[in-house]
């Protein structure tokens, strides 16, 4: 049940704005760390792996592919960051509390993995792997069953989000950086 004090409400949107800004934050001082290890990086990158966490499919070194998970991630969590002020500017509760576990779990997920890659520099055996994968997919499940379960306990008080033009090409773009950084760089590993 949705408190009717005013206070929390704002209280709420305050913490959401600065994890909102932790979360870019967090996958932008990720990927510096990258940007920064980039030199002792080895000279085949992984691109894709299979469902038990070991990468299969790898691709020449490249800005483009040592870079390819935290744009992944940017444009998933510009996505759900769209997404979050649609739904807070209508103060729309619910769908604000979903899109915020979302924005979440896109800058955990993405922090994870691009932290693998950075430490591919250091050299770690391949048994350590599937303990990132672990770690990512077990942030992305609890992270979007959380979200699920506070709609869930909303049901019959939601109402939809209306995007603006301006959130739709934001979403687009979003949504076109994700998609790029998926695709370009397995179509040029010749995947």
């Amino acid at each position: 049940m949705a408190s009717t004090n005013p206070g929390s409400a704002f209280a709420s949107s305050a913490l959401q704005r600065r994890g909102l800004g932790a979360a870019w934050a967090a996958l932008g001082l990720a990927t510096a760390l990258l940007l920064g290890v980039y030199d002792g990086l080895p000279p085949q990158l992984p691109l894709l792996r299979d469902a038990t966490g070991w990468w299969t499919t790898w691709a020449p070194k490249s800005p483009l592919t040592a870079l390819r998970i935290p744009l992944m991630g940017a444009g998933q969590l510009g996505a759900a960051t769209v997404m979050l002020r649609a739904a807070r500017r209508q103060q729309a509760v619910h769908w604000t509390r979903f899109w915020f576990a979302l924005v979440a779990v896109a800058a955990l997920k993405s922090v994870i993995e691009t932290l693998q890659i950075a430490l591919l520099g250091a050299r770690l055996s391949r048994a350590a792997e599937p303990v990132f994968y672990a770690a990512a997919l077990f942030a992305v499940v609890v992270g979007v069953g959380w979200a699920a379960h506070l709609l869930w306990r909303a049901r019959g008080q939601i109402k939809a989000v209306e995007l603006r033009a301006a959130d739709v090409l934001l979403l687009c773009a979003a949504l076109g950086t994700w998609l790029l950084a998926a695709v370009v760089p397995l179509r040029l590993s010749g995947s």
